[in-house]
């Protein structure tokens, strides 16, 4: 679990207080950290997020999340995923792709994009894997570092 300091959790309740909808905060997996990932994953888990931690994506500048570990798998250290507690407030949906957003849309909080597309375990189709984004650091506190190996499979393929 994330040993956070007394600041990182009131900034987080301070912030969350002045969303236009303060009620609305779901447990999402951090997608980002491949900038610093030895050093910053520690102090993420003590200081909470800071603008350093803001990754510069397809739909603006800020800390992008998912509801997948697989999703945020893929923007973190190998063997390491944040799972955060994120104050999205009032959300908006986007399509248009914005890499200069540097804030939501007047009225909301954060934004919910339909993430990138991926190919599909099953063949030909693809599956979009939502993402959401909020602007403001104090947005988001960590809630704790899962860490994770990968398990080979025999020449069996798992069967008996």
């Amino acid at each position: 679990p994330a040993q956070l300091t007394t600041s990182a959790v009131e900034s987080f309740n301070a912030c969350r207080q002045k969303l236009q909808d303060p009620s609305l905060c779901m447990k999402l997996y951090f997608c980002g950290g491949l900038e610093h990932p030895t050093s910053r994953m520690k102090e993420l888990i003590q200081y909470g997020f800071s603008e350093q931690d803001f990754s510069h994506g397809t739909f603006g500048v800020g800390l992008y999340f998912s509801k997948h570990p697989s999703k945020a798998a893929n923007f973190c250290p190998l063997g390491k995923i944040l799972l955060a507690e994120v104050a999205l407030g009032k959300t908006e949906s986007v399509v248009k792709k914005n890499h200069t957003r540097r804030t939501p849309p007047s009225g909301f909080d954060s934004v919910m994009t339909p993430g990138r597309l991926l190919p599909s375990p099953h063949g030909d189709s693809t599956v979009a894997n939502q993402e959401y984004v909020v602007f403001h650091p104090d947005q988001a506190v960590p809630v704790c570092l899962i860490e994770y190996q990968f398990v080979g499979h025999s020449a069996t393929n798992g069967h008996k």
